[in-house]
């Protein structure tokens, strides 16, 4: 499958292969996630090197280096030219999406997971979701409420696939939104 990866969940499989504490915890273990690359499943990242950059910033540097070549000569992860995507971007932020700024990084998984879906659809033709995010940021789910959602609520929120973003980007982008646990269900 071909999946874009919140810069979160990097940071998050750094921790669990060092066994470091972590504060927050995701929806499921994401070393089987990591461990499908090249495998299963590919990861995308934007050609301009924005993600790479992303992931980068919340890890090791030595580490990463070694992590990130282990995954190219796997073929666990490709570049793929993206486009802005305005018309995807101002629809995203009439939802609350962050778009600008520093808030907006997140839209560079959208382009990405929008190039996919793109390519997919000139070989595949087919208009079921060919592109997923793995993300258990709350842009993603519920930007508006996010500062406000915690515990329960949100492990709720973020594996019941009912967040207006993932409804809206799979709808108009055939683009699909999982936390790490409803990805490995599923998939």
């Amino acid at each position: 499958m071909n999946v874009v990866i919140d810069a979160q969940i990097i940071k998050h499989y750094f921790m669990e292969s060092l066994s470091l504490k972590i504060e927050i915890p995701l929806t499921a273990k994401v070393t089987p996630l990591i461990d499908r690359l090249g495998q299963q499943d590919k990861a995308f990242l934007d050609d301009s090197g924005q993600i790479e950059q992303e992931w980068r910033n919340l890890v090791d540097p030595e580490w990463f280096q070694a992590w990130l070549g282990d995954l190219f000569l796997n073929d666990g992860v490709q570049e793929i030219a993206v486009q802005t995507e305005l018309p995807l971007r101002k629809e995203l932020a009439k939802l609350g999406f962050p778009t600008q700024g520093r808030e907006g990084h997140d839209f560079w998984y959208i382009r990405a997971a929008k190039a996919v879906t793109r390519l997919q659809a000139k070989l595949a033709k087919t208009k079921q979701p060919s592109a997923f995010i793995i993300s258990e940021d709350l842009d993603f789910y519920e930007p508006k409420g996010k500062n406000k959602i915690k515990g329960a609520y949100r492990l709720d929120l973020l594996q019941s696939n009912r967040s207006p973003i993932g409804q809206f980007l799979l709808k108009h982008a055939q683009i699909q939104v999982y936390c790490v646990a409803n990805y490995l269900k599923e998939s």
